[in-house]
């Protein structure tokens, strides 16, 4: 059975565009079924918990969410996989997710 978890990453506001790449490359972690990768605002939590995610409650706009579900679901893997790829946007700009 599958499950789900949600990481938050306070005052860590992103691109949007920079997070559907993110969300995409997270999917293809081992263990990984869905994940997706957005900012914190009414309308990202609404579509997150229509999904079947919990997000905690006395979020913000700039607060990042990670939200993954699987059968084994490595939160440390992917929480490292996202400082990986962010890093990496840092250091090459876009191209590094292309």
């Amino acid at each position: 059975m599958s499950h789900s978890e949600v990481i938050v990453r306070r005052d860590s506001y992103q691109d949007s565009v920079l997070l559907l790449r993110l969300s995409r490359e997270l999917r293809r972690e081992p263990g990984v079924d869905d994940a997706v990768v957005a900012m914190a605002t009414p309308a990202n939590l609404a579509l997150l918990a229509d999904a079947g995610y919990a997000p905690p409650a006395g979020l913000g706009a700039n607060d990042l969410i990670i939200a993954v579900r699987g059968e084994r679901v490595d939160l440390a893997a992917v929480g490292a996989r996202l400082d990986q790829l962010l890093k990496g946007q840092r250091s090459t700009g876009a191209r590094a997710l292309a």
